[in-house]
């Protein structure tokens, strides 16, 4: 008797914690399309990576979603009437943050990386495409200093890759 009971409430307390859990990728790609300005629901996850975590959730994340022809079509007009959109190449200070950059006699290590190892940026190159920087580093109105010139750094960066149709969206936290 005490077994069933047991099993029983064990079966409910289940059914209640996966009835709250919903479809986190969904939830998930509504939240990056808030934020993009374009509908990412019917992409396809690629690839994910994350290393956020400990105290401060310091790390860095990047996301890869495959766009189908006709979301893809879609997602461009968005992003080429868009004000916060820019056509590639990424300005210098972007791409020492994401890539790293050699130049005169310093070079930039990348901050958007794969488990601290300098030489592997997380975010592939990409030709032909637009991108999107938001700095979310400065709450503060009247921070005039450019994201990549402060002591710390809290980015999303995502890169619309026109040739391929794909969509890499990364977060640095520093």
């Amino acid at each position: 008797m005490k077994k069933r009971f047991i099993l029983c409430w064990l079966s409910i307390w289940l059914l209640l914690e996966l009835a709250g859990c919903g479809d986190v990728e969904a939830i998930w790609k509504q939240s990056l399309s808030e934020k993009l300005g374009f509908d990412c629901s019917q992409a396809e996850m690629m690839d994910s990576y994350d290393s956020h975590g400990g105290f401060n959730g310091d790390g860095s994340s990047l996301y890869t979603l495959q766009f189908s022809q006709v979301n893809a079509v879609e997602a461009l007009r968005i992003i080429k009437s868009s004000d916060q959109w820019h056509e590639l190449p990424l300005p210098d200070e972007y791409t020492a943050e994401i890539y790293g950059l050699e130049k005169e006699y310093y070079y930039y290590t990348p901050s958007l990386i794969r488990d601290d190892d300098w030489d592997n940026p997380l975010m592939p190159r990409v030709k032909n495409g637009y991108y999107l920087f938001i700095d979310r580093g400065s709450t503060l109105s009247d921070d005039k200093d450019a994201p990549v010139s402060r002591d710390y750094l809290n980015y999303s960066i995502a890169i619309f890759d026109t040739d391929h149709n794909t969509l890499y969206y990364g977060e640095s936290d520093s």
